[in-house]
């Protein structure tokens, strides 16, 4: 800002089109830090939150992916991942378990099948990594879930 100032007066040789080129590095730095703050600010809005939470409750059983959620709301994976951060406070991918783990509760609550059926229904291979991301969602193993929530054990 000081060498604008300091141009306004000189008497030198093109000094015009330096103040000129001056100003116009002032204005395109103002633009870019205007547009830097907007794009730090930008979150998924209300309707587009609703859509992820509908089809992950729609498709949990498929395992949808983070890039799933991206396509579903036509944004580029790495776009998505950050508006998603910033909307949620958590990765596509925590959230997305976090969700299974949650359907997953619920249907054991209001069943009589087994865990082991249960992980399998929603897409889990493994029980023990079902059992373990269930704990570190529930806060308790499915089974104790069971156990509280009325649902029967087999």
């Amino acid at each position: 800002m000081q060498s604008i100032v300091d141009e306004l007066p000189s008497n030198l040789p093109f000094a015009d089109q330096r103040l000129r080129a001056m100003l116009v590095l002032l204005f395109s730095s103002a633009v870019r830090l205007r547009d830097r703050r907007e794009d730090q600010s930008r979150t998924l809005s209300r309707s587009q939150r609703i859509k992820l939470t509908h089809f992950v409750r729609a498709h949990s059983r498929q395992r949808p992916t983070p890039a799933d959620l991206a396509a579903e709301l036509d944004l580029s994976p790495d776009y998505f991942a950050r508006l998603f951060r910033r909307s949620f406070g958590r990765s596509p991918r925590a959230w997305l378990v976090e969700q299974r783990i949650r359907q997953a509760a619920s249907a054991m609550a209001n069943s009589t099948r087994s865990v082991s059926q249960i992980a399998i229904d929603f897409g889990y291979d493994d029980v023990f990594l079902f059992s373990r991301q269930f704990k570190q969602v529930m806060g308790i193993g499915p089974s104790a879930h069971r156990r509280h929530s009325g649902g029967r054990s087999i």
